[in-house]
């Protein structure tokens, strides 16, 4: 694991084993007033980061900004690693894959409409981009937007995990949403199908707003199954097990309505003078 310090403006890099840094590599010069955008390895292993400003550089024994016809010039804000590719996310619906054939720039004639890249998520040859304007499959050429019944929600999509049961779950900017198995699939068969969903905010225990900003990914999956969630100065976790997909409406009893703190029958319609009106109490029960 690569960790980035930005007071001491070095890399440092951890094993399974160890609580210190085996590997310490500090940034190149002229990249240490910037931010670091993102942070991994190619597909040969070696040190990838993203600066602000700077584009993008690797490391192999000394840093080099990386070019290569078709690659864009401008700092990739995300970034994911396959099997024996990469994937780096740009703003204005670009993204470049590399691979042993080199790059592979991807954009609006491939689908993609979701602005700026934010993160990716890729496991048993399913490929998913979010970005500041929603939620995007790979079909292997092209991009296909997916959508939810309700319109708005999968905006700024920072992060995607998949739990032990198969449901997804976005860290989006409205919330966390979680898209169940069979929602996402039935997605994947036609991209206009509109997904069912679970919608989860400051009223479900969810501390502060979805982060946006880098770093990204936002979410992702312990060893035990648990989901963790960054937001805005909280790290908030999620047992997939413990939450409930659906949950019905209750029924609810209206056993009394009182105007002005006398009783009144409700079982029609209540009209009241608006000019002696001074409060309504209600009495219900689940």
């Amino acid at each position: 694991m690569w960790l980035h310090d930005p007071i001491t403006h070095n890399f440092f890099r951890y094993t399974e084993n160890s609580s210190t840094p085996t590997t310490r590599i500090p940034v190149p010069e002229t990249t240490r007033a910037v931010e670091t955008w993102c942070l991994g390895q190619d597909p040969g292993g070696a040190l990838l980061a993203c600066f602000e400003g700077h584009g993008l550089w690797r490391y192999s024994g000394k840093w080099e900004q990386v070019k290569a016809p078709g690659l864009l010039i401008e700092s990739p804000v995300s970034r994911v690693k396959g099997a024996g590719h990469v994937w780096l996310g740009y703003p204005h619906n670009q993204i470049a894959l590399d691979d042993a054939s080199g790059f592979r720039i991807y954009g609006a004639a491939d689908g993609l409409d979701i602005n700026s890249v934010l993160t990716f998520y890729e496991s048993d040859g399913l490929v998913l981009a979010g970005g500041s304007d929603g939620l995007a499959y790979f079909d292997g050429a092209k991009f296909h937007s997916l959508h939810l019944r309700t319109s708005g929600l999968m905006r700024g999509v920072s992060g995607i995990v998949k739990d032990q049961f198969g449901d997804l779950w976005l860290n989006a900017g409205a919330g966390v949403i979680r898209l169940p198995a069979n929602e996402w699939d039935a997605a994947m068969q036609d991209a206009r199908y509109a997904m069912d969903f679970q919608f989860l905010n400051q009223q479900d225990g969810l501390f502060g707003s979805p982060a946006q900003s880098k770093p990204a990914p936002t979410a992702v999956a312990d060893s035990d199954g648990k989901l963790w969630f960054a937001t805005s100065g909280h790290i908030v976790s999620i047992d997939p097990a413990t939450v409930r997909k659906e949950q019905p409406p209750p029924n609810v009893l209206l056993q009394a309505v009182r105007v002005n703190g006398s009783a009144l029958q409700y079982d029609k319609d209540i009209r009241v003078d608006s000019r002696r009106f001074k409060n309504l109490e209600s009495i219900t029960s689940v």
